[in-house]
């Protein structure tokens, strides 16, 4: 039960810190008006790919779903939806915040290499401790309801379940 806790754990400090960082890139000076412009159509244009990419995705998780639940069984098929709902999740905020961050690294740029490298790397990470962070949390719960008490098999597919979303 500790290495659960300690995974479980260790994703929310993930999430936490991916906030921390969202917010710290959010407080940052958007830039001049030209900047604004051109980030609010970057930020257009990555929202409405993702609107179409999940419209898709949503069909295929569907029909998969479908497939797991009668083809394996029915905590696979689970964590498959929880793996893929936390994979669009991850994908749609870390999305947020680097389509944003790009007109603050452009103004921070115009300060100093290295603050804009900071804003830049700071904007990238969100994505990362995000899909950490849900990746661990998510496992950790699905662990803890599915697979605990079950064999090394039924928790090997309860781990590839969640791995296909």
């Amino acid at each position: 039960m500790q290495p659960l806790i300690i995974s479980g754990s260790a994703g929310l400090m993930a999430l936490i810190f991916a906030v921390f960082l969202a917010i710290r890139v959010m407080r940052k000076d958007k830039g001049t008006p030209a900047m604004l412009t051109i980030s609010e159509a970057v930020y257009e244009g990555a929202m409405a790919f993702l609107k179409r990419e999940y419209r898709a995705i949503l069909v295929f998780m569907l029909a998969l779903t479908v497939v797991l639940w009668w083809g394996i069984d029915s905590k696979t098929a689970i964590a498959y939806v929880v793996g893929a709902l936390g994979s669009m999740v991850a994908g749609f905020f870390g999305m947020q915040v680097a389509t944003r961050a790009s007109s603050r690294t452009a103004q921070a740029a115009t300060r100093s290499f290295n603050e804009a490298l900071g804003v830049a790397f700071s904007g990238g990470a969100v994505m990362g401790m995000l899909v950490v962070g849900v990746g661990l949390f998510a496992l950790s719960g699905l662990y803890y309801f599915f697979a605990s008490g079950d064999g090394i098999f039924e928790t090997a597919r309860v781990i590839v379940g969640f791995s296909l979303g």
